[in-house]
């Protein structure tokens, strides 16, 4: 019995350890200037799988944008608030809204400032 809880308990943290938030696109993320930087791959401007590839990819690398990676890290629902914009800065534009039950969780709450977090480099 005490086998089959720890192969339990490890499945469980494993499975937290991959798990993915899920995004919500907001209406205004593809409207012109919100996502005016084209993907490096394609030459056209990113598509919302391409976003959620790229935001995944973040969640794993920890770099670029320290605080958005630990979100994505934590929170269950992000919203995108805008594509990749700003060719000076290229960024994706990310939100947690605190009245998502998934959210409130107190990893996400010690992490969410409130306010749109950048994630860099698309």
């Amino acid at each position: 019995m005490k086998k089959i809880m720890t192969a339990v308990c490890m499945l469980l943290l494993c499975g937290t350890a991959f798990a993915r938030p899920a995004y919500v696109f907001q209406p205004q993320w593809n409207q012109p200037n919100n996502n005016d930087v084209n993907n490096g791959a394609t030459g056209q401007p990113y598509t919302q799988t391409q976003i959620e590839a790229f935001l995944n990819n973040a969640k794993n690398r920890r770099s670029g944008a320290p605080l958005a990676s630990q979100i994505l890290d934590s929170c269950g629902v992000v919203e995108v608030e805008k594509g990749c914009h700003q060719a000076t800065d290229p960024h994706i534009t990310i939100w947690v809204d605190n009245r998502v039950k998934s959210n409130q969780v107190k990893a996400c709450q010690k992490l969410n400032p409130g306010t749109a977090v950048h994630a860099n480099g698309c």
